[in-house]
């Protein structure tokens, strides 16, 4: 399976692949690298890759850019987008343009692991499963940031 980890930050980005080789011990992901959204559109398009780890941020096309011109393509491809942000902003934007997950930095290894599972296995359920677990994650997110106004206005 084609993996594109699209980051700005050269020492993020290369932690980043490190973490997904560490996880990826039966060697299921092929790893491309871009260095900003341009760039992994660039390679979106010759390497046709099926799951994207994008940031939100970066020079020349940013993270969200880049997932509207992969949806307006008309591609499959899954995107989680990467952030240092925990705006909800963000997310709903990431989400409405068909953004399969949003992880903030720093990354946790197990959440990453999971949400890296996830993807792959779903690349093989139908549309109607794919539908049922973005909706309970949506659900999931808001519920948290619920809680998480609660807790500050306390």
């Amino acid at each position: 399976m084609k993996l594109l980890v699209v980051e700005d930050e050269l020492y993020a980005r290369e932690a980043l692949v490190r973490q997904i080789k560490k996880y990826d011990v039966t060697h299921v992901f092929e790893i491309y690298q871009a260095a900003n959204g341009a760039e992994g559109w660039e390679i979106c398009q010759k390497e046709d890759p099926e799951l994207v780890l994008t940031d939100i941020r970066m020079p020349k096309m940013d993270g969200l850019q880049l997932l509207e011109q992969i949806r307006l393509d008309g591609r499959k491809t899954k995107v989680i987008i990467l952030s240092a942000y925990s705006d909800f902003g963000y997310a709903r934007s990431a989400l409405s343009n068909g953004a399969f997950d949003y992880l903030l930095k720093p990354l946790d290894t197990d959440e990453l692991k999971l949400i890296l599972g996830k993807a792959a296995q779903q690349l093989d359920q139908s549309p109607k499963e794919a539908e049922s677990w973005k909706r309970d994650w949506c659900e999931k997110l808001l519920m948290e940031s619920i809680s998480g106004c609660t807790d500050t206005a306390q």
